[in-house]
């Protein structure tokens, strides 16, 4: 069984003005699945306790959506950037997110799917992920041992 919950925070609140009133909304193709597949990687952790604890990676013609399940140990602030990079098999930067995730209080468990448009063509990339605090854009070590940051969540071709 899954529950898809849609709430505000804080609720909507009462109001005499019709301008402020809530309106409804709709939800149309709502689509569940596993966020972690049977060849997803074991957790992984990079410094300032930030964990990956789960990966998809699901290719739609020239659409990649990279689905990340995260786990922050320590507080995370809007300088935090979490990156999603593809490589092509030459060593070129095709695509790319880097993005803050916004504040986030340690002990915090945060889901995302990463949507990123592929070139045109056929071809063979790596997909990486890691982090950052902007402005100093050098990744954050995994840990135990640093391997530059950069973590290979999986290889598309097409």
């Amino acid at each position: 069984y899954y529950t898809v919950t849609l709430a505000l925070d804080p609720p909507c609140p009462v109001s005499d003005d019709p301008a402020l009133v809530c309106r409804s909304v709709d939800v149309t193709q709502l689509s569940l699945g596993d966020l972690s597949s049977p060849d997803s990687l074991p957790p992984t952790t990079f410094a300032n306790g930030i964990t990956l604890n789960a990966s998809k990676l699901v290719v739609n013609q020239d659409a990649l959506s990279v689905w990340l399940g995260w786990h922050f140990d320590s507080a995370l602030d809007e300088n935090d950037v979490r990156f999603v990079h593809v490589v092509h098999a030459d060593g070129h930067l095709v695509a790319q997110s880097d993005q803050s995730l916004g504040a986030h209080p340690g002990g915090s468990e945060w889901s995302e799917a990463v949507n990123l448009t592929l070139p045109a063509g056929s071809g063979d990339y790596r997909v990486v992920v890691g982090w950052y605090a902007y402005p100093d854009t050098t990744p954050f070590p995994i840990l135990p041992n640093d391997s530059g940051g950069l973590l290979d969540i999986g290889h598309i071709t097409r």
